[in-house]
Protein backbone atom coordinates (compact mmCIF):
# COMPACT_ATOMS: atom_id res chain seq x y z
CA UNK A 1 0.00 0.00 0.00
CA UNK A 2 1.54 3.24 -1.20
CA UNK A 3 1.45 5.58 2.03
CA UNK A 4 1.03 9.77 1.35
CA UNK A 5 1.62 12.32 3.84
CA UNK A 6 -0.93 15.02 3.18
CA UNK A 7 -1.35 17.18 6.24
CA UNK A 8 -4.89 19.25 5.87
CA UNK A 9 -7.28 21.22 7.41
CA UNK A 10 -10.68 23.41 6.07
CA UNK A 11 -13.94 23.59 5.26
CA UNK A 12 -16.37 21.46 2.30
CA UNK A 13 -18.26 23.84 1.32
CA UNK A 14 -20.48 22.69 -1.54
CA UNK A 15 -20.89 18.99 -3.62
CA UNK A 16 -21.96 19.03 -7.07
CA UNK A 17 -22.30 15.61 -9.19
CA UNK A 18 -20.37 15.85 -12.82
CA UNK A 19 -21.26 14.41 -16.08
CA UNK A 20 -20.79 10.70 -15.73
CA UNK A 21 -19.83 10.18 -19.52
CA UNK A 22 -16.18 10.47 -18.59
CA UNK A 23 -13.85 7.87 -17.83
CA UNK A 24 -13.80 7.44 -13.49
CA UNK A 25 -11.37 5.64 -11.00
CA UNK A 26 -12.49 5.12 -7.56
CA UNK A 27 -9.53 6.33 -5.14
CA UNK A 28 -9.51 4.32 -1.76
CA UNK A 29 -7.75 5.58 1.06
CA UNK A 30 -7.80 6.48 4.67
CA UNK A 31 -7.00 9.47 7.28
CA UNK A 32 -5.03 9.10 10.01
CA UNK A 33 -3.26 11.54 12.75
CA UNK A 34 0.41 11.34 12.04
CA UNK A 35 1.03 11.81 15.74
CA UNK A 36 -0.42 8.60 17.02
CA UNK A 37 -1.98 7.06 13.82
CA UNK A 38 -5.17 6.85 15.21
CA UNK A 39 -8.20 7.17 12.19
CA UNK A 40 -9.39 10.35 11.61
CA UNK A 41 -13.32 10.49 10.79
CA UNK A 42 -15.57 13.13 9.18
CA UNK A 43 -12.77 14.25 7.70
CA UNK A 44 -14.14 15.94 4.42
CA UNK A 45 -12.16 14.68 0.86
CA UNK A 46 -13.36 16.77 -2.22
CA UNK A 47 -11.33 18.44 -4.97
CA UNK A 48 -9.98 21.82 -5.82
CA UNK A 49 -11.54 22.48 -9.03
CA UNK A 50 -15.48 20.70 -8.35
CA UNK A 51 -15.60 21.34 -5.15
CA UNK A 52 -17.25 17.27 -5.43
CA UNK A 53 -16.35 14.93 -2.56
CA UNK A 54 -17.10 12.82 0.53
CA UNK A 55 -16.29 11.97 3.95
CA UNK A 56 -14.80 9.27 5.89
CA UNK A 57 -16.22 6.68 7.68
CA UNK A 58 -15.87 5.69 11.42
CA UNK A 59 -12.34 4.03 10.41
CA UNK A 60 -11.27 7.08 8.82
CA UNK A 61 -11.44 5.58 5.30
CA UNK A 62 -12.91 6.56 2.27
CA UNK A 63 -14.03 6.07 -1.22
CA UNK A 64 -13.64 9.34 -4.14
CA UNK A 65 -14.03 9.06 -7.77
CA UNK A 66 -11.51 10.70 -10.24
CA UNK A 67 -12.82 11.33 -13.79
CA UNK A 68 -9.95 11.37 -16.78
CA UNK A 69 -10.47 14.95 -16.83
CA UNK A 70 -9.53 15.69 -13.34
CA UNK A 71 -5.41 15.13 -13.95
CA UNK A 72 -4.74 18.62 -13.36
CA UNK A 73 -6.68 18.64 -10.62
CA UNK A 74 -5.57 18.55 -6.87
CA UNK A 75 -7.40 16.89 -3.76
CA UNK A 76 -7.96 18.28 -0.20
CA UNK A 77 -8.55 16.76 2.32
CA UNK A 78 -10.04 19.10 5.57
CA UNK A 79 -10.62 18.68 8.95
CA UNK A 80 -10.68 21.37 11.37
CA UNK A 81 -7.01 21.18 13.99
CA UNK A 82 -4.88 19.91 11.07
CA UNK A 83 -2.88 21.75 9.19
CA UNK A 84 -4.19 22.18 5.43
CA UNK A 85 -2.56 20.89 2.27
CA UNK A 86 -3.46 19.83 -1.05
CA UNK A 87 -2.01 16.90 -3.19
CA UNK A 88 -1.91 17.05 -6.87
CA UNK A 89 -3.69 14.16 -8.71
CA UNK A 90 -1.53 13.76 -10.76
CA UNK A 91 1.21 12.63 -8.50
CA UNK A 92 -1.23 9.78 -7.01
CA UNK A 93 -1.21 6.40 -8.20
CA UNK A 94 -5.17 5.21 -8.28
CA UNK A 95 -4.48 2.18 -8.32
CA UNK A 96 -3.34 1.95 -4.92
CA UNK A 97 -4.70 2.61 -1.62
CA UNK A 98 -3.48 5.62 0.02
CA UNK A 99 -3.37 7.03 3.82
CA UNK A 100 -3.41 10.29 4.20
CA UNK A 101 -1.14 11.36 7.24
CA UNK A 102 -2.31 14.80 9.15
CA UNK A 103 -0.38 16.73 11.58
CA UNK A 104 -1.78 18.21 14.10
CA UNK A 105 -2.39 22.03 13.96
CA UNK A 106 -2.44 23.88 17.07
CA UNK A 107 -5.59 25.77 17.02
CA UNK A 108 -5.35 29.24 18.78
CA UNK A 109 -8.52 29.49 20.41
CA UNK A 110 -8.63 33.63 21.52
CA UNK A 111 -11.70 34.36 24.03
CA UNK A 112 -13.82 37.02 22.39
CA UNK A 113 -16.52 39.27 23.40
CA UNK A 114 -19.27 40.23 21.09
CA UNK A 115 -20.90 43.87 21.75
CA UNK A 116 -24.31 43.33 22.99
CA UNK A 117 -24.64 39.55 22.71
CA UNK A 118 -23.67 36.61 24.99
CA UNK A 119 -22.06 33.32 23.60
CA UNK A 120 -25.83 32.35 24.01
CA UNK A 121 -27.69 34.68 22.39
CA UNK A 122 -24.64 34.67 19.45
CA UNK A 123 -25.58 31.23 18.83
CA UNK A 124 -29.16 31.75 18.88
CA UNK A 125 -28.60 34.38 16.29
CA UNK A 126 -26.40 32.14 14.42
CA UNK A 127 -28.94 29.24 14.25
CA UNK A 128 -31.75 31.61 13.02
CA UNK A 129 -29.57 33.29 10.66
CA UNK A 130 -28.61 29.54 9.03
CA UNK A 131 -32.03 29.05 8.74
CA UNK A 132 -33.04 32.24 6.84
CA UNK A 133 -30.25 31.67 4.60
CA UNK A 134 -31.31 28.13 3.67
CA UNK A 135 -31.39 27.19 -0.04
CA UNK A 136 -35.43 26.84 -0.27
CA UNK A 137 -36.90 25.18 -2.20
CA UNK A 138 -34.16 22.82 -3.49
CA UNK A 139 -33.97 19.02 -4.02
CA UNK A 140 -31.26 16.66 -2.15
CA UNK A 141 -29.63 14.21 -4.43
CA UNK A 142 -28.19 11.90 -1.13
CA UNK A 143 -27.40 8.34 -0.16
CA UNK A 144 -29.03 6.93 2.93
CA UNK A 145 -27.59 4.34 5.40
CA UNK A 146 -28.98 2.82 8.44
CA UNK A 147 -28.30 -0.18 11.08
CA UNK A 148 -30.48 -1.48 14.07
CA UNK A 149 -29.27 -3.36 16.81
CA UNK A 150 -30.63 -5.71 19.64
CA UNK A 151 -28.59 -6.34 22.87
CA UNK A 152 -26.09 -6.13 20.39
CA UNK A 153 -27.38 -8.44 17.90
CA UNK A 154 -28.32 -6.29 14.17
CA UNK A 155 -31.32 -7.10 12.87
CA UNK A 156 -31.72 -4.29 10.17
CA UNK A 157 -29.85 -2.65 7.71
CA UNK A 158 -30.88 -0.77 4.89
CA UNK A 159 -29.62 2.18 2.26
CA UNK A 160 -31.05 3.90 -0.87
CA UNK A 161 -30.59 6.45 -3.04
CA UNK A 162 -32.87 9.04 -1.61
CA UNK A 163 -33.66 12.73 -3.22
CA UNK A 164 -35.63 15.04 -0.84
CA UNK A 165 -37.40 18.25 -2.11
CA UNK A 166 -37.55 20.84 0.71
CA UNK A 167 -39.12 23.93 1.37
CA UNK A 168 -39.11 25.87 4.38
CA UNK A 169 -42.24 27.54 4.82
CA UNK A 170 -42.95 31.08 6.00
CA UNK A 171 -45.26 29.64 9.38
CA UNK A 172 -41.57 27.56 10.15
CA UNK A 173 -43.68 24.70 8.70
CA UNK A 174 -40.98 22.35 6.72
CA UNK A 175 -42.25 20.39 3.32
CA UNK A 176 -40.38 17.31 2.96
CA UNK A 177 -40.73 14.93 -0.19
CA UNK A 178 -38.92 12.06 -0.09
CA UNK A 179 -38.13 9.80 -3.64
CA UNK A 180 -36.31 6.28 -3.48
CA UNK A 181 -34.78 5.72 -6.72
CA UNK A 182 -32.53 2.47 -5.34
CA UNK A 183 -32.51 0.63 -2.41
CA UNK A 184 -31.16 -2.52 -0.08
CA UNK A 185 -33.08 -3.67 3.17
CA UNK A 186 -32.90 -6.19 5.17
CA UNK A 187 -34.49 -7.43 8.72
CA UNK A 188 -33.79 -10.49 10.42
CA UNK A 189 -36.42 -11.12 13.82
CA UNK A 190 -34.79 -10.77 16.70
CA UNK A 191 -34.60 -14.15 18.71
CA UNK A 192 -36.04 -14.34 22.22
CA UNK A 193 -37.31 -16.54 24.44
CA UNK A 194 -40.64 -15.76 25.17
CA UNK A 195 -40.29 -16.78 28.71
CA UNK A 196 -38.51 -14.11 29.50
CA UNK A 197 -41.00 -11.08 27.25
CA UNK A 198 -41.62 -10.62 23.88
CA UNK A 199 -39.57 -8.64 20.62
CA UNK A 200 -40.40 -5.04 20.44
CA UNK A 201 -39.87 -2.87 17.16
CA UNK A 202 -39.47 0.74 17.82
CA UNK A 203 -39.87 3.25 15.00
CA UNK A 204 -36.89 5.07 14.30
CA UNK A 205 -36.72 8.64 15.49
CA UNK A 206 -34.28 9.82 12.41
CA UNK A 207 -35.48 7.19 9.56
CA UNK A 208 -35.11 7.66 5.78
CA UNK A 209 -38.06 10.12 6.09
CA UNK A 210 -37.42 12.11 8.84
CA UNK A 211 -33.53 12.53 8.41
CA UNK A 212 -33.74 15.66 7.08
CA UNK A 213 -35.14 17.14 9.83
CA UNK A 214 -31.67 16.73 12.45
CA UNK A 215 -30.21 19.77 10.41
CA UNK A 216 -33.41 21.72 11.37
CA UNK A 217 -30.90 23.17 14.39
CA UNK A 218 -32.94 26.29 15.59
CA UNK A 219 -36.15 24.27 16.61
CA UNK A 220 -34.68 21.44 17.65
CA UNK A 221 -32.06 23.40 20.00
CA UNK A 222 -34.70 25.39 21.09
CA UNK A 223 -36.34 22.92 23.63
CA UNK A 224 -32.62 21.81 24.29
CA UNK A 225 -31.76 25.17 25.56
CA UNK A 226 -34.79 27.11 26.42
CA UNK A 227 -33.41 30.53 28.23
CA UNK A 228 -30.05 28.85 28.42
CA UNK A 229 -29.88 29.25 32.17
CA UNK A 230 -28.79 25.44 32.90
CA UNK A 231 -25.51 25.71 30.15
CA UNK A 232 -22.47 27.55 30.25
CA UNK A 233 -21.07 29.01 26.85
CA UNK A 234 -17.77 29.44 25.81
CA UNK A 235 -17.50 31.74 22.31
CA UNK A 236 -13.65 31.54 21.04
CA UNK A 237 -12.94 32.94 17.64
CA UNK A 238 -10.06 30.90 15.42
CA UNK A 239 -9.36 30.30 11.71
CA UNK A 240 -8.47 27.28 9.63
CA UNK A 241 -5.31 27.68 7.95
CA UNK A 242 -6.66 27.75 4.12
CA UNK A 243 -8.41 31.30 4.77
CA UNK A 244 -11.46 30.90 6.42
CA UNK A 245 -12.12 32.54 9.72
CA UNK A 246 -14.49 30.82 12.14
CA UNK A 247 -16.57 30.93 15.76
CA UNK A 248 -16.34 28.06 17.75
CA UNK A 249 -19.16 28.07 20.78
CA UNK A 250 -19.23 25.11 23.53
CA UNK A 251 -21.95 24.49 25.88
CA UNK A 252 -22.30 22.18 28.83
CA UNK A 253 -24.35 21.53 31.28
CA UNK A 254 -23.69 23.57 34.72
CA UNK A 255 -22.52 21.75 37.56
CA UNK A 256 -25.26 22.49 39.92
CA UNK A 257 -27.99 21.17 37.45
CA UNK A 258 -29.31 17.83 38.19
CA UNK A 259 -31.46 17.57 34.54
CA UNK A 260 -31.34 15.78 31.32
CA UNK A 261 -28.80 18.06 29.68
CA UNK A 262 -26.58 17.89 26.18
CA UNK A 263 -22.77 19.23 25.66
CA UNK A 264 -21.76 19.62 22.04
CA UNK A 265 -19.83 22.49 19.87
CA UNK A 266 -20.60 24.32 17.00
CA UNK A 267 -18.42 26.06 14.40
CA UNK A 268 -19.85 28.92 13.32
CA UNK A 269 -18.83 30.53 9.89
CA UNK A 270 -17.41 34.24 10.80
CA UNK A 271 -18.22 35.86 7.60
CA UNK A 272 -21.59 35.10 6.94
CA UNK A 273 -22.88 34.13 10.74
CA UNK A 274 -23.88 30.72 9.36
CA UNK A 275 -23.23 27.28 11.17
CA UNK A 276 -21.14 25.09 9.43
CA UNK A 277 -21.03 21.79 11.57
CA UNK A 278 -22.71 20.85 14.65
CA UNK A 279 -21.81 17.86 17.37
CA UNK A 280 -23.59 17.56 20.39
CA UNK A 281 -24.76 14.18 22.86
CA UNK A 282 -25.82 13.63 26.15
CA UNK A 283 -22.75 13.56 28.60
CA UNK A 284 -23.09 10.63 31.22
CA UNK A 285 -23.87 12.24 34.18
CA UNK A 286 -26.76 13.74 32.51
CA UNK A 287 -28.17 10.29 31.80
CA UNK A 288 -29.24 9.76 35.36
CA UNK A 289 -31.82 12.01 34.66
CA UNK A 290 -33.84 10.48 31.77
CA UNK A 291 -37.38 10.16 31.43
CA UNK A 292 -38.82 6.97 31.27
CA UNK A 293 -41.72 6.48 28.82
CA UNK A 294 -44.70 4.43 28.81
CA UNK A 295 -45.89 2.87 25.91
CA UNK A 296 -49.05 0.67 26.04
CA UNK A 297 -47.12 -1.41 29.31
CA UNK A 298 -43.59 -0.96 27.12
CA UNK A 299 -41.23 1.36 28.90
CA UNK A 300 -38.44 2.80 26.52
CA UNK A 301 -35.79 5.25 28.15
CA UNK A 302 -32.81 7.15 26.30
CA UNK A 303 -29.78 5.93 26.98
CA UNK A 304 -27.22 7.19 24.84
CA UNK A 305 -27.45 9.68 21.52
CA UNK A 306 -24.95 11.89 19.89
CA UNK A 307 -25.34 13.57 16.48
CA UNK A 308 -23.24 15.40 13.92
CA UNK A 309 -24.56 17.56 11.14
CA UNK A 310 -22.48 19.63 8.32
CA UNK A 311 -23.70 22.56 6.12
CA UNK A 312 -22.69 23.13 2.89
CA UNK A 313 -22.28 26.44 1.18
CA UNK A 314 -23.75 27.98 -2.36
CA UNK A 315 -22.68 31.53 -2.21
CA UNK A 316 -23.86 33.08 0.61
CA UNK A 317 -26.42 30.15 1.33
CA UNK A 318 -26.65 26.88 2.91
CA UNK A 319 -27.79 23.27 2.88
CA UNK A 320 -27.82 19.99 4.52
CA UNK A 321 -24.53 17.96 3.58
CA UNK A 322 -23.83 15.16 6.14
CA UNK A 323 -25.13 14.50 9.14
CA UNK A 324 -24.79 11.10 11.19
CA UNK A 325 -27.28 10.23 14.91
CA UNK A 326 -26.98 7.32 16.76
CA UNK A 327 -29.39 6.75 19.46
CA UNK A 328 -29.32 4.26 22.35
CA UNK A 329 -32.89 2.60 23.92
CA UNK A 330 -33.51 0.66 26.99
CA UNK A 331 -36.89 -1.08 26.59
CA UNK A 332 -38.10 -2.95 29.36
CA UNK A 333 -41.91 -4.48 30.89
CA UNK A 334 -43.02 -6.25 33.49
CA UNK A 335 -43.26 -9.53 31.64
CA UNK A 336 -39.32 -9.40 31.52
CA UNK A 337 -38.65 -7.93 28.28
CA UNK A 338 -35.23 -6.62 28.15
CA UNK A 339 -34.12 -4.84 24.73
CA UNK A 340 -31.03 -2.24 24.35
CA UNK A 341 -32.15 -0.80 20.62
CA UNK A 342 -29.18 1.14 18.86
CA UNK A 343 -29.72 2.98 15.64
CA UNK A 344 -27.41 4.34 13.45
CA UNK A 345 -28.50 6.57 10.64
CA UNK A 346 -26.20 8.47 8.16
CA UNK A 347 -26.72 10.78 5.02
CA UNK A 348 -24.61 12.45 2.52
CA UNK A 349 -25.63 14.81 0.11
CA UNK A 350 -24.08 14.09 -3.48
CA UNK A 351 -25.62 17.33 -5.40
CA UNK A 352 -28.44 19.92 -5.38
CA UNK A 353 -30.94 21.49 -7.38
CA UNK A 354 -32.18 24.93 -6.30
CA UNK A 355 -33.51 26.60 -9.67
CA UNK A 356 -36.88 26.32 -10.89
CA UNK A 357 -37.30 23.07 -8.67
CA UNK A 358 -40.82 21.67 -7.66
CA UNK A 359 -42.26 19.11 -5.02
CA UNK A 360 -42.44 15.64 -6.39
CA UNK A 361 -45.58 14.06 -8.12
CA UNK A 362 -48.15 12.12 -6.09
CA UNK A 363 -46.27 8.86 -7.98
CA UNK A 364 -42.78 9.54 -7.00
CA UNK A 365 -43.25 10.62 -3.12
CA UNK A 366 -42.18 7.40 -0.91
CA UNK A 367 -45.17 7.12 1.37
CA UNK A 368 -44.78 3.88 3.06
CA UNK A 369 -42.21 4.93 5.98
CA UNK A 370 -39.97 2.29 6.34
CA UNK A 371 -37.56 1.65 3.99
CA UNK A 372 -38.04 -2.31 4.48
CA UNK A 373 -41.46 -2.11 3.08
CA UNK A 374 -39.83 -1.37 -0.55
CA UNK A 375 -36.73 -4.08 0.35
CA UNK A 376 -33.75 -4.76 -2.01
CA UNK A 377 -35.06 -3.00 -5.10
CA UNK A 378 -32.02 -1.67 -7.55
CA UNK A 379 -30.45 -1.67 -10.54
CA UNK A 380 -27.09 -1.16 -10.29
CA UNK A 381 -24.67 -1.64 -6.81
CA UNK A 382 -25.51 1.90 -6.04
CA UNK A 383 -23.54 1.09 -3.10
CA UNK A 384 -20.73 1.04 -4.86
CA UNK A 385 -20.94 4.10 -7.27
CA UNK A 386 -20.19 7.37 -6.85
CA UNK A 387 -23.09 8.50 -4.78
CA UNK A 388 -22.20 5.93 -1.87
CA UNK A 389 -20.31 6.17 1.36
CA UNK A 390 -17.79 3.43 2.06
CA UNK A 391 -18.27 1.29 4.51
CA UNK A 392 -16.00 0.10 7.20
CA UNK A 393 -15.55 -3.63 7.21
CA UNK A 394 -17.24 -3.64 10.44
CA UNK A 395 -20.46 -2.30 8.90
CA UNK A 396 -19.80 -4.63 5.60
CA UNK A 397 -19.07 -7.85 7.68
CA UNK A 398 -23.02 -6.91 9.46
CA UNK A 399 -24.67 -6.44 5.64
CA UNK A 400 -23.01 -9.68 4.71
CA UNK A 401 -24.15 -11.36 7.70
CA UNK A 402 -27.75 -10.15 7.68
CA UNK A 403 -28.14 -10.97 3.86
CA UNK A 404 -27.15 -14.54 4.58
CA UNK A 405 -29.90 -14.96 7.60
CA UNK A 406 -33.32 -16.50 6.14
CA UNK A 407 -35.80 -14.32 8.00
CA UNK A 408 -38.27 -16.54 7.94
CA UNK A 409 -37.00 -18.60 10.45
Amino acid sequence: MKSLSIPIVGFFLISFGVAYSQSITPLYGSVRDSKDGSAIPFANIHFSSTKMGSVTNARGQFRIWIESSQSDDSLIVSFVGYKPVKQSISSITLTDSVTIWLTEQPITLQEVIITGETPFTFLKNSLKRTKSNSLSPLILNCYYREFVSKNGKYTKFADALVDYYIEYKSNKKTEVNVSVSESRAKHVPYKIDTKMGSDIDIPQQWDIERIPGLFETESKLDNVFKDGNDYTFDLFETSDGLGSEFYRVTFKPRQSVEKFLYEGEFYILKESGIIYSANYSLPKESLQYSKTFNLLGTKIKLVAFSAYVQYGLLGNKCYPRYCKASASLHVFDKKGTDITHVFTTEMITNSIQHENVKPFSNGAIWRKKSIYKRGNNYKTKFWEGKRGLLATEEEQKIIESLNSSDSSK
